[in-house]
């Protein structure tokens, strides 16, 4: 059976469910008959968008003897889910090992549990008003691919593929993937529609959607279809890699996760679902489909909550292993890691290991996680029906990300933390909503390596900046059309004050290829006094008339080799090579552009962030110091770094609320250090305020402090996170 055969099979679960495989042997004690929801006039769970405070133990779980579940019980569980304050709870109905945790009448029961798992946490959770959300691992699934070898994800040589161990010194997980062109796919859906029926949840997680490219037949047939050759090899397959991971992303993304949703809502329900993945894994196209948006951190749970909040749907973060239960940590700990989501507008998430082998918890672990969901708690009612406060934006391109190849992550990183470092108001900007209307409500945009742009987009950069508004932007930015193709010249040639002629690549092996010789002007006196030093490659570029020329390459004494002849030629130091001679390549320029400016770097500064190199975030800093002439607010503040900021306006209320929370507490391990607490300036033309008060950790007044042009307020210092409400 090939995919289109069973495309449509999903409609058919939407009654009668066909039994696949037969009925399997059930562990002791375990009904055949699916159960039926359980009556009663339960509490109402929250809605949605005021799920704030979830949770699920990540036992993926083996068969015995390795997991026996001998202990379970789900009074035990659920007593400590009590005791963590949660108001959602996510159930495992399928894990990464296959184990269903029910008694399905297609799979294969967990052998251990003498219990309906899921059904046993869904009353439960239901009597105390707790909204409760499937898990079901979709690309995982040991013992489908055991059973039925043809439902294997294949490599080109014909091998199952397996998730290989990061680190062979350490137990990880080594899972077969299973592929969903194969009638994998109709199994998921065939449980799929047994959670539905019997369990009814509030939502569905559906984790590891997407997966390789695979050779079985039934993608050899699929992919045969649609291109009329064979799925390229090797070489060939780096190189239409455009090709294979459009067939990818429209069948085992795109395509099933439209077929799941068709299937949950064909069967009446109407749980929120989503996958395991944000923006930077899947096109805004299916992400749109989802009802909210769950990521795992790819840059820390601060940044990227900030990420999530820029990007995503009623954002929810969930940071994993925050502390281990075998190994723990203060609940210092959970209490800022939560902060530092709850902070960036994303609702909470966490998960801990597996529990011990016979079924039963640790309490340490959830207790402490309870410490810091009180927090949250507490706070709430500040977290919801708020805006951020525009003034920074960094661009997130989805063009470059899927059609350059371009990894983005590091670079991202690097933009936010250096937005975070600066203390001025900072969001991500996903490239859909870059037009007009949307950019006019921001005073600075920065495009950090942005290669590709499309014509809209740079009318509506160039409006922007003509209108006054500051653009920075670094490398390659817009050196690619839209779809990926090179352009001859940067489309952005004009607001930059400089045309493409080049990348250096002669020092991209020394870990410095090359310093800036800053040329005098007084933007640098804010700066470290010294050569500071830049990672290869730059771009060469040749500056247009009017453009000022900030800072030039110093190129550095040699190029670093290995010396593999012992001529002893190479440099052979500690340190890399020195800075050699100056060279006439503009690093630095300055644009004036309309009644805005545009500085172009023509280097990665923000992906050096990301390497730990420190001046890049002195240097964005002073760049927004230097260039924006009424920030709305912002925050003075000794320990930049230390601290993470985020300004609201709360909808329908005149109210700001500013949320701060000490990073630093995860660096040391749980420690807290309090961190001054800085002051709020505020600028008269975005706010004028009439009262300031702290309503976390401890209600305080504060004084306003008027100055020309607007208000000053000194803040009170800061252990693991305050918020702080300012009302007009």
């Amino acid at each position: 059976m090939n995919r289109r055969d069973f495309s449509f099979s999903f409609l058919k679960l939407c009654g009668a469910s066909p039994v696949l495989l037969g009925a399997p042997k059930l562990a002791a004690g375990v009904a055949i008959s699916l159960p039926n929801p359980a009556p009663g006039p339960d509490p109402v769970p929250p809605t949605l968008e005021n799920q704030y405070r979830g949770y699920i133990v990540d036992h993926h779980s083996p068969d015995p003897p390795a997991i026996t579940y001998a202990n379970f019980d789900p009074d035990q569980w659920f007593r400590l889910y009590e005791a963590a304050d949660l108001d959602h709870v996510w159930v495992f109905c399928k894990g990464h090992h296959g184990e269903a945790y029910y008694p399905t009448r297609v799979g294969h029961p967990h052998p251990g549990l003498k219990v309906d798992f899921v059904k046993a946490f869904r009353d439960r959770i239901r009597r105390k008003g707790m909204a409760f959300h499937a898990y079901y691992c979709i690309g995982f699934d040991d013992w489908a691919v055991l059973n039925h070898p043809e439902w294997a994800l294949l490599d080109e040589n014909g091998k199952n593929r397996r998730v290989q161990p990061e680190d062979t010194t350490h137990s990880r997980g080594q899972w077969h993937w299973a592929c969903v062109n194969t009638p994998y796919r109709q199994y998921v859906f065939e449980q799929l529609t047994e959670i539905v029926k019997g369990y009814g949840p509030d939502g569905f997680f559906l984790d590891i959607v997407g997966q390789p490219l695979c050779y079985c037949k039934d993608c050899s047939a699929l992919y045969q279809s649609r291109y009329h050759h064979d799925i390229p090899r090797g070489s060939a397959a780096e190189r239409d890699w455009r090709e294979t991971e459009e067939f990818l992303y429209q069948t085992t993304q795109l395509g099933f996760i439209k077929e799941a949703i068709a299937l949950v809502r064909g069967l009446g329900s109407q749980a929120a679902m989503t996958i395991n993945g944000g923006h930077l894994d899947f096109r805004k196209e299916l992400m749109d489909l989802l009802d909210y948006t769950f990521a795992e951190p790819f840059a820390g749970n601060y940044l990227s909550a900030m990420f999530a909040r820029g990007t995503g749907k009623l954002p929810q973060i969930g940071p994993g292993l925050v502390a281990y239960a075998y190994d723990p940590s203060p609940a210092s700990v959970f209490k800022v890691e939560s902060a530092m989501i709850a902070a960036q507008n994303c609702r909470v998430f966490m998960y801990s290991e597996t529990m011990r082998q016979d079924g039963t918890l640790d309490s340490l672990w959830l207790r402490e996680m309870g410490e810091g969901y009180k927090d949250i708690e507490e706070i709430q009612p500040y977290l919801t029906d708020r805006d951020p406060v525009p003034c920074v934006a960094v661009l997130f391109s989805e063009k470059t990300r899927f059609n350059d190849r371009t990894h983005m992550a590091p670079i991202l990183r690097g933009a936010m933390e250096a937005g975070a470092y600066s203390q001025y108001p900072t969001d991500v900007l996903p490239d859909a909503r870059l037009n007009a209307e949307n950019l006019a409500q921001y005073q600075a945009v920065v495009l950090p390596e942005v290669t590709c742009l499309a014509p809209r987009e740079v009318e509506a950069l160039d409006r922007f900046v003509k209108s006054g508004g500051l653009l920075i932007a670094t490398g390659l930015t817009s050196t690619k059309e839209a779809d990926g193709a090179t352009r001859p010249d940067f489309a952005l040639s004009e607001m930059l004050g400089c045309d493409f002629e080049g990348v250096m690549e002669t020092y991209k092996q020394n870990l410095w290829g090359s310093y800036l010789r800053r040329l005098d002007d007084p933007f640098w006196k804010e700066l470290p006094d010294t050569t500071l030093a830049v990672q290869a490659p730059f771009v060469k570029v040749k500056p247009r008339a009017g453009a000022q020329i900030l800072a030039t390459h110093i190129l550095p004494a040699t190029v670093w080799r290995r010396d593999t002849d012992e001529n002893e030629q190479a440099w052979v130091n500690w340190e890399p090579p020195p800075p050699g001679q100056s060279s006439e390549y503009p690093a630095v320029i300055a644009n004036p552009h309309g009644k805005g400016n545009v500085i172009y770097l023509s280097f990665d500064l923000y992906g050096m962030i990301s390497d730990d190199l420190a001046w890049p975030l002195q240097f964005h800093h002073q760049l927004l110091r230097a260039y924006l002439k009424n920030p709305p607010l912002r925050l003075e503040v000794s320990n930049r770094r230390g601290m993470g900021t985020t300004f609201y306006k709360k909808h329908r209320e005149n109210k700001l609320v500013v949320h701060r929370v000490n990073r630093t507490i995860p660096l040391t391990g749980g420690e807290v250090n309090r961190l001054a607490g800085g002051k709020l300036v505020l600028s008269d033309g975005f706010f004028r305020p009439s009262a300031c008060r702290q309503v976390h950790p401890s209600p305080q007044t504060l004084t306003l402090n008027r100055r020309q042009g607007g208000v000053e307020i000194e803040l009170t210092d800061v252990e693991i996170h305050s918020v702080i409400v300012v009302e007009g």
